[in-house]
């Protein structure tokens, strides 16, 4: 500005007559001051423009700037956060990983421990009917709810994928008390090699072998019943291939669950099982139903059992010994599966009854779905032959032994008819069913709801159940 005001006055000033020539050169640097004047005027404009464009530069920057602070801040959070619920998971220096996959587990992050929690619940109402008791004072219907099963488990592997182990317990319907059902740990010393040992049921029959919740009806037959080799002591070799599998089983007998070494009732007890798969793949046989897409499947299997009774004093059993065998075929596809099985047991008891006597069982099951993997129908009949006793072990999972009563019959058949509607395959189903048996049972079987007649006259049970797995 002070440029301006000294340039005007410069230009307005008179200029001397005198002048002479000096006035042409006065004119020429007039001229050429003004035309300097009128570059530093184009030269301040442009410098006032750079002046606003840096000032609203500065501007945009320091927002840009405060956004910047503002993701650094919202990150460092973030990284917090992660930081802490890393801290909170870990377990060791390794970490912990935990999640759902089938199945609740928790693994470490190198694979070498892993914890599968699961569990289930089987709720059931029954209704019994039967024809009128010869006893005095014999309720012959009953009517009521049932916990079947509650159960929880923990397996999985420690140090090594290949040492597994598993735990099991459940409460026991009769008040409720927690037992333990599984305890043993399996290692696979050889590719398709393992030896077993703990609690657990050594591999006989395939029946009591298929899990509870995997049955095609709401409970094993009573044959089944009958033959099965429970949840011993013992220790087991096994081989598994691509076709076929074997097991060899020494054990404490089937009445020695959860008792001690010097409480059990045998000297001696082998069991093992083959299975020849002829068709399909082992995965479908670990249940029933023929899922949407099971291809044909056929399993051949077939077992031994033999018990020498405890010798000496104190035992139970009304045998010396004695041998139990099974044979059974399996087959499936979509939407049909077929089970047949059958049981044999010769009994040698000259010292206890004396004589030998034999026992069979026959089990024939069938079922298929009338709304793809929703729900299904199924039967089941079976043939049993007492050979003249009840049972011939004594034990709380077993029947008292001892002759049948006189009057009523060696052989009973038994007839079990039902539906499974399934809300997402055995997670979630409910089972209906009906038992017949037209010459009533010679012992109860509580646990499959049925009650023990003492006459010839037949009984019925209709039986209700949800189940859910976890």
């Amino acid at each position: 500005m002070r440029l301006n005001f000294a340039v005007a006055l410069l230009l307005l000033a008179p200029l001397p007559l005198w002048a002479g020539d000096a006035t042409n050169d006065l004119a020429t640097e007039l001229a050429a001051l003004r035309a300097e004047v009128q570059r530093l005027q184009v030269r301040d404009a442009e410098v006032a423009a750079l002046r606003a464009e840096v000032e609203d530069l500065r501007s945009r920057d320091q927002g840009s700037w405060l956004d910047g602070r503002r993701a650094e801040e919202v990150k460092a959070l973030i990284h917090e956060v992660l930081a802490d619920a890393e801290s909170r998971a870990s377990l060791a220096a390794g970490g912990l990983t935990a999640g759902f996959n089938k199945g609740f587990f928790l693994a470490s992050e190198d694979g070498n421990f892993l914890m599968k929690i699961g569990g289930y619940v089987q709720a059931r109402y029954i209704a019994l009917f039967r024809s009128e008791q010869a006893g005095e004072g014999q309720d012959d219907d009953e009517f009521g709810f049932q916990i079947r099963r509650a159960k929880m488990s923990l397996e999985g592997h420690v140090i090594d994928p290949r040492l597994e182990y598993k735990i099991q317990f459940a409460a026991n319907r009769d008040g409720g008390e927690v037992e333990l059902e599984d305890a043993y740990a399996r290692y696979e010393w050889a590719d398709g090699y393992f030896v077993q040992a703990g609690q657990f049921k050594p591999r006989f029959n395939r029946e009591e072998l298929v899990s509870a919740t995997r049955q095609q009806a709401m409970e094993r037959s009573t044959v089944n019943g009958f033959f099965r080799v429970s949840r011993p002591q013992a220790v087991q070799a096994s081989g598994e291939y691509e076709m076929w599998n074997w097991a060899v089983a020494l054990h404490d007998g089937p009445e020695a669950e959860n008792t001690d070494f010097h409480l059990d009732n045998t000297d001696v007890a082998l069991a093992g099982r083959a299975e020849l798969l002829l068709a399909g793949t082992w995965d479908q046989f670990k249940h029933y139903a023929a899922w949407s897409g099971t291809p044909f499947g056929l399993l051949l299997g077939g077992g031994l059992d033999y018990e020498l009774a405890e010798s000496g004093s104190g035992t139970r059993f009304l045998f010396e010994d004695f041998w139990q065998w099974t044979a059974d075929a399996s087959v499936q596809l979509d939407p049909v599966n077929l089970f047949v099985a059958g049981y044999g047991r010769h009994v040698d008891g000259a010292g206890a009854i004396g004589g030998d006597f034999d026992q069979f069982g026959v089990v024939v099951q069938a079922g298929f779905f009338i709304i793809p993997d929703t729900m299904d129908v199924f039967g089941r009949w079976e043939w049993l032959d007492h050979g003249g006793f009840v049972e011939v072990r004594a034990a709380p999972n077993f029947g008292t032994p001892g002759r049948i009563a006189p009057g009523l019959a060696d052989e009973v058949h038994i007839f079990t008819f039902g539906t499974n509607y399934y809300f997402k395959k055995h997670d979630v189903k409910l089972t209906f069913d009906i038992v017949w048996a037209p010459e009533g049972l010679r012992q109860n079987d509580t646990g499959a709801g049925l009650l023990a007649s003492d006459t010839d006259r037949d009984m019925a049970a209709l039986r209700a159940q949800l189940q859910v797995l976890f």
